[in-house]
């Protein structure tokens, strides 16, 4: 994904590395995408509560918030409906596409002369204790039975 992407490894999932041996490549590549529409969840909340999926923190609001109902990246709602997640071998790849992801994601300077400031407004991510609680959920212990 050129625009910005993050992985998580199979391995993140500390309270089920013995049972991960038992899974087939089908198996894991499964849970996989088990993770990868629960990290597009994650990353949809953060959207709507306009909060840091990883730390819970508010993103600074735009100067174009409250405009005619807009909100913090939600203009035409096209970076939130990019973000998409792929399975590379034991990993999930969660980013978008869009060239501009990246800034949003990260913060940093832009435009021209990088004169123009822009927060990091995290949109991708998850806490620690997501993992563990990934790997309770029903769907998940299916493949382990």
């Amino acid at each position: 994904m050129a625009g910005y992407s993050f992985s998580v490894e199979t391995r993140d999932f500390e309270s089920a590395i013995g049972l991960f041996s038992k899974l087939t490549p089908r198996q894991i590549a499964e849970l996989g995408a088990m993770a990868g529409v629960e990290l597009i969840k994650l990353s949809r909340e953060a959207f709507g509560s306009q909060r840091d999926p990883a730390d819970g923190s508010a993103w600074r609001a735009s100067a174009s918030e409250g405009h005619r109902g807009r909100s913090t990246l939600r203009h035409t709602g096209r970076l939130m409906r990019s973000v998409k997640c792929k399975v590379e071998g034991s990993s999930v790849l969660a980013g978008s596409h869009l060239v501009y992801a990246r800034i949003h994601q990260e913060g940093g300077s832009a435009g021209r002369g990088r004169s123009v400031k822009i927060p990091r407004r995290r949109y991708l991510g998850h806490r620690k204790e997501w993992s563990k609680r990934f790997m309770r959920t029903l769907e998940v212990r299916r493949l382990f039975t």
